[in-house]
């Protein structure tokens, strides 16, 4: 993710992804993929109280993952539904 938009990450690569780039891929490969599990790493908080937009992008990365995950499953059972 590009530093502009998490600035708190031991990782910067300039030119990264935007966050909104960030959290429509997380959550389109876990809708598309069977997706068991994810780390969040590198997220350096700058302090207690403080808007981070770092650690908020990060909690919405995870909230994106499980809701692709949970997309991912019940469009499974869908599927399973409409075959028997």
């Amino acid at each position: 993710m590009n530093p502009a938009f998490a600035p708190g990450t031991g990782t910067p690569e300039p030119g990264g992804m935007t966050t909104a780039e960030l959290l429509w891929a997380v959550r389109e490969a876990a809708r598309r993929l069977d997706v068991v599990g994810a780390d969040m790493v590198e997220v350096i908080p700058t302090g207690v109280g403080f808007a981070d937009i770092t650690a908020l992008a990060a909690d919405r990365i995870v909230r994106e993952i499980l809701g692709g995950i949970s997309l991912h499953r019940n469009g499974k059972r869908q599927h399973q539904k409409e075959e028997g």
